[in-house]
């Protein structure tokens, strides 16, 4: 799972990080690996993996690192704790 903290390595999901609907298409860079718990966070109340790649934080809608609420660049935030 690319959630820091998760260690689930088995039957994972693949997730966009800009959602389909929105952007109709799928490639690699656009793509994270996620355990059905993790999954179902982000799908269902908004979690988010701050921005970066390989393993960080997934925060709530209202964490100030969450992607919508940033205003920094992609990639700056991957190494808050």
């Amino acid at each position: 799972c690319s959630r820091r903290g998760c260690s689930a390595t088995r039957h994972l999901q693949v997730d966009h990080r800009i959602d389909w609907a929105t952007i109709k298409i799928t490639e690699l860079r656009n793509l994270d690996w996620l355990c059905v718990d993790c999954h179902r966070l982000k799908t269902h109340q908004g979690w988010a993996l701050v921005h970066g790649k390989g393993k960080r934080r997934m925060v709530p809608p209202d964490d100030p690192a969450h992607p919508k609420n940033s205003n920094a660049p992609p990639g700056r935030q991957s190494e808050a704790a």
